[in-house]
């Protein structure tokens, strides 16, 4: 299931990486996820959203707050309606690939690493100076 371009609710939690397929039939939703690639769950067509996105957001032109702090080093911002996924590279080895395939970003907050030719890609991270380097002794 590619996560750039649907949100797939199953009653009311996000559910997108961990669902392989789906299909609506008969009021209900036959949902397989890649955990267990041969059972099928059964679920109320109620319970079940599949969210199509509506446009990406250039997160150099927006300011993400998340519990009061700034999140720095956003890939993509990917509007669902109501939903936003943000693709930020959160720890160390954790790449993220571009919707394009040609290029991510590694490293979350610990280091900045992005992959791919120059010309691919455009660095939006701020990065602060800090005087006091104390914790690196």
């Amino acid at each position: 299931m590619d996560a750039r371009k649907h949100l797939i609710i199953i009653k009311g939690k996000d559910q997108t990486d961990s669902v392989a397929s789906f299909q609506f039939h008969g009021g209900k939703c036959e949902v397989i996820y890649t955990s267990a690639p041969n059972k099928t769950y059964d679920f109320q067509s109620s319970n079940v959203e599949i969210l199509p996105l509506k446009k990406k957001i250039d997160p150099a032109q927006v300011i993400v707050n998340v519990n009061g702090q700034t999140i720095s080093g956003i890939d993509e911002i990917l509007d669902f309606g109501g939903y936003y996924r943000i693709i930020e590279s959160k720890t160390v080895h954790d790449f993220k690939f571009c919707s394009c395939g040609s290029c991510a970003v590694d490293g979350g907050h610990d280091y900045l690493r992005r992959c791919g030719n120059l010309g691919d890609w455009e660095e939006l991270s701020e990065v602060e100076e800090v005087e006091d380097n104390s914790a690196l002794t």
